[in-house]
C-alpha cells in the first residue's frame, strides 16, 4: 500500500492539471495504519528529496483538505507537516492552532496529538534558530494568535533565542513587535525585561 501510494503522489504532482478530487478519492478511506503509512510516505518522499518539500506541503494541505471536519486527522496530519522542518510548514501549523484548541477537540487522544505537535513545532522553530528571523517570526505570530499556553510558551522561546546570543538587531525586531502588538500583551511585558 505505501509504495503504492508513493508511485500515485509522485505521479499525481507530475501532471500539471492533476485533479484535486483524484487526490480526495485515494485518500479520504484511508484509515489507521494505510493513513499514517501515506503521510510517512510524503515525508519520505520529501526528505530523500524525491519530490521536492513545497510539494510534499503541497500533498499535505490536500489531506487537510480532505479531513476538514476530522480534527484528529488533522492534527496528524499538521504533525507530519511540522516535520517537513520549513518555515511554510510552521505557518500552517499556526493557522491550525488559531482554529482549533483543546477545548474544541472531540477526545482524549485527540488533546493528545494537539500536545504532541505543539511541541513539535516549538521544537522545529529551537532548530531553525540558526536563523533567528524566521525562528522569531514563527514564534512572534504563535505570541499573537496562538492559544494562552502557546502565548507562554512562544514568549518563553524567544526571551531564551535572545539571551543565547544578545543582538542589537534581535532586540529592534523584538521591540517592534511588542510595540505592535501592544502593551497588554504577554510578548511587551517580556520585552521590558530583556
Amino acid at each position: 500500500m505505501t509504495e503504492d501510494f508513493k508511485a500515485f503522489a509522485v505521479e499525481f504532482l507530475k501532471t500539471p492539471e492533476s485533479d484535486e478530487n483524484l487526490f480526495h478519492e485515494k485518500i479520504i478511506s484511508l484509515e489507521g495504519a494505510a493513513f499514517e503509512g501515506a503521510l510517512d510516505s510524503i515525508i519520505g518522499l520529501s526528505i530523500n528529496d524525491t519530490i521536492k518539500k513545497k510539494e510534499g506541503l503541497k500533498l499535505l494541505t490536500l489531506f487537510m483538505k480532505s479531513y476538514d471536519s476530522k480534527i484528529k486527522k488533522k492534527a496528524q496530519i499538521v504533525n507530519a507537516i511540522v516535520k517537513l522542518k520549513t518555515y511554510k510548514a510552521i505557518t500552517v501549523f499556526v493557522d491550525f492552532i488559531t482554529e482549533t484548541g483543546p477545548e474544541k477537540k472531540d477526545d482524549d487522544e485527540a488533546v493528545k496529538f494537539y500536545y504532541d505537535t505543539k511541541n513539535a513545532v516549538f521544537n522545529v522553530l529551537t532548530e531553525m534558530a540558526w536563523n533567528k528571523t524566521k525562528a522569531l517570526n514563527g514564534l512572534f505570530r504563535i505570541a499573537e494568535i496562538g492559544s494562552q499556553d502557546f502565548q507562554k510558551e512562544a514568549v518563553k522561546r524567544i526571551k531564551d533565542l535572545y539571551s543565547e546570543k544578545p543582538k542589537e538587531e534581535l532586540y529592534q525586531m523584538i521591540t517592534e513587535e511588542a510595540q505592535r502588538q501592544g502593551e497588554n500583551s504577554l510578548l511587551y511585558k517580556m520585552h521590558t525585561q530583556l
